[in-house]
This record gives structure tokens, C-alpha cells and sequence, in this order.
């Protein structure tokens, strides 16, 4: 399988928005299924199918607002199997300065949480994770938007 352009992928999820899980499936090119015991009164959460090794994507976490209960705001984390080189210098020359920089705890061993380059936007907020060491390799991305409207 091709590994996808990550900045591409973001882009088409950002565009997308507002989201229905179908869509986030379509754009990453994988599977979602529900995972009702993961869901809480205000959230469906969807992820990839238990065993789904194949694909571009190690984990995917998408967390759906309850149309009675939700704040009609979505939740989406991307763990790529690879990046395609995509490192700390590459997400600043295409996204730009403008993000706040979110470091990790000091509680947590040195290189086993990200630190965040968190662009917030009128539609939402975008977080690039980056390894927490010199080489900054992107390791996962998140994206809050909005949701579309309820199924019937």
C-alpha cells in the first residue's frame, strides 16, 4: 500500500469538516468501526478494526459528539506507521509559526510523550505530535472540528 502524504491527508480531513465517521474513514483510507463500550453519554468513539495491520495508520481514534448530549465538536487522533520523514522543521515550513508549543509533563521518561505544535483555527484546533528529542519526527496528529449533522 502507498503511504499517504500526511499534510495531504490533513488537509482533506480539514476541508471535509464538517465530519460523519463515514467520511474520516474515506479520507484515511481505512476501516472505523464503533466501539460502543468505549463510548460515554456524550461521545460515540470509533477506531480502527482489532488486527487492522495492513493499513497506513497504527491507530485511529474518533470521537463522535452525542447529537442529544455532545458539544457538536469532534475529536480525531492519527498515529501514522510512518511519516514519510515528516519532522518538526517540515510541519513549521508548511503550516507556519503561528502554533503555542505544548511540552510534555517532565513526569514522563524523556522521548515517550510528544510534545504538541497545536494550531488553532476558527473551525477548530490542529495538533501535530513530534517526537520530544532533537529529531522531531511527526508521530501523531489531532484535529477537533466540528461534526455533521445527526443520522436519522
Amino acid at each position: 500500500m502507498n503511504q499517504p502524504d500526511l499534510f495531504d491527508v490533513i488537509d482533506h480531513l480539514v476541508a471535509a469538516t464538517p465530519w460523519t465517521p463515514e467520511q474520516v474513514a474515506h479520507i484515511l483510507g481505512v476501516k472505523l468501526e464503533r466501539h460502543p463500550d468505549s463510548d460515554t453519554p456524550t461521545v460515540e468513539a470509533w477506531s480502527l478494526p482489532a488486527g487492522a495491520k495492513a493499513q497506513p495508520f497504527e491507530a485511529v481514534d474518533l470521537r463522535m459528539p452525542d447529537a442529544d448530549l455532545g458539544d457538536g465538536r469532534c475529536f480525531l487522533s492519527v498515529t501514522p506507521r510512518d511519516a514519510g520523514g515528516i519532522d518538526r522543521a517540515a510541519v513549521i515550513a508548511r503550516l507556519g509559526n503561528g502554533f503555542r508549543h505544548e511540552v510534555p509533563s517532565p513526569r514522563y521518561p524523556a522521548g515517550t510523550v510528544p510534545a504538541y505544535l497545536v494550531y488553532d483555527h476558527d473551525w477548530g484546533r490542529l495538533a501535530i505530535g513530534v517526537a520530544n528529542d532533537e529529531a522531531g519526527a511527526l508521530v501523531r496528529f489531532v484535529i477537533e472540528g466540528p461534526a455533521a449533522a445527526p443520522r436519522p
